[in-house]
């Protein structure tokens, strides 16, 4: 049964959010792209260096080359 003056799907358990869980959040969520980023491009790098080495001596290009060079 319905209790009176209660809006019907609206919890006693839940809290609201707050303006400062608002801001805490956004800037987690900045840290948190800007960890990822940077953290993508470090590890990225080793790897794409290790591919060109391996696709170039797959060509019989110098390892210190990039492939698209002639010398």
């Amino acid at each position: 049964m319905r209790r009176p003056g209660r809006r019907m799907g609206v919890s006693d358990v839940g809290t609201p959010l707050t303006p400062d869980f608002w801001r805490l959040f956004a800037v987690l969520l900045v840290i948190s792209t800007g960890v990822t980023f940077v953290g993508s491009a470090v590890l990225d790098a080793p790897a794409v260096r290790l591919w060109l080495r391996q696709r170039c001596r797959q060509r019989g290009l110098p390892a210190c080359l990039p492939c698209g060079q002639d010398t």
